[in-house]
């Protein structure tokens, strides 16, 4: 091997550890990189928070979504629920009202069946279940920031829901309208900004836009 040779060898055994040690660079940096997104994205997402509370015989659960601890929401929520109240349905406003006074508009409240819905965590709208009295999937509703109440007979299966702007709002409408015939519930629904659904004697009637919390198509007017 000429001296000229050993040369070149040597220029070539240089570059090639210079060139190892830039890709190592480039592995720890990308390693760094990735492991600085994992720990900003998963200290910043919203996760999901369920728990129950007492309230006389009845549970209020709550669901909500929030991008930080909750320990001191829950606590507030507990000194509100053991004030009891006669009316569930001015707890759960009471509880709405702290929530948003707290920063958290995205929840979903659950009282005894009555449902209060804030924002969407996705920007959606939160799926809602309807059934008869034995359990028997009548439509599914679509709710955000709104309110519905269910007041069913417990000697049948007739039942009544109303869907309106606040909890109160929709569980006194609901327990109004139970006694009434089809022609005065949706004379009261019209009056009271709400929208009905309700079976009587195994037959299911709605106020004419309660399909706007479906998915089925809204007639034209």
């Amino acid at each position: 091997m000429s001296k000229y040779d050993q040369k070149v060898y040597t220029y070539d055994g240089d570059y090639m550890i210079s060139w190892i040690i830039d890709k190592r660079n480039y592995i720890i940096f990308g390693i760094i990189t990735i492991l600085l997104l994992f720990i900003l994205l998963t200290s910043n997402k919203t996760k999901e928070y369920i728990k129950s509370f007492e309230y006389f015989d009845e549970v209020i659960t709550i669901k909500l979504y929030s991008d930080k601890k909750v320990d001191k929401i829950w606590n507030g929520i507990d000194k509100i629920c053991k004030k009891k109240q006669e009316n569930g349905a001015l707890v759960v406003m009471d509880i709405e009202k702290y929530l948003i006074e707290n920063n958290i508009t995205t929840y979903l409240i659950n009282e005894n069946g009555n449902i209060t819905a804030g924002d969407h965590y996705n920007n959606s709208k939160y799926k809602i279940s309807l059934t008869d009295n034995n359990g028997k999937l009548i439509d599914i509703v679509y709710l955000k920031n709104t309110s519905m109440a269910v007041f069913r007979d417990s000697k049948s299966d007739n039942f009544i829901t109303v869907i309106g702007k606040d909890p109160f709002e929709a569980k006194f409408t609901a327990s109004l309208l139970y006694s009434k015939d089809s022609t005065e519930i949706k004379d009261i629904a019209k009056k009271r900004n709400v929208e009905v659904l309700w079976k009587i004697d195994d037959q299911v009637y709605e106020t004419d836009n309660f399909k706007k919390y479906t998915k089925r198509k809204v007639d034209s007017q």
